[in-house]
């Protein structure tokens, strides 16, 4: 396993159907796939594919490139 690899997975709540965490190596919750971005991704997991995340640091925020693993 490569460092700085994020897991996605999702999360169900009355606020968003498509919720999708975003988790560290130490299995901490380190935030959220934005809402505009989430709906494929979720239906990804929901079908049992793994997905993953690499962070791109970007002027002051953080850019996300996610992968499926097969």
């Amino acid at each position: 396993r490569y460092a700085n690899v994020l897991d996605l997975f999702r999360e169900f709540n009355g606020a968003s159907l498509n919720l999708v965490a975003v988790y560290n190596e130490n299995k901490e919750r380190v935030g959220y796939l934005p809402k505009e971005q989430s709906e494929i991704i979720a239906r990804l997991i929901d079908s049992g594919k793994k997905v993953i995340a690499i962070p791109i640091p970007f002027d002051e925020e953080v850019a996300l490139k996610v992968y499926l693993v097969d």
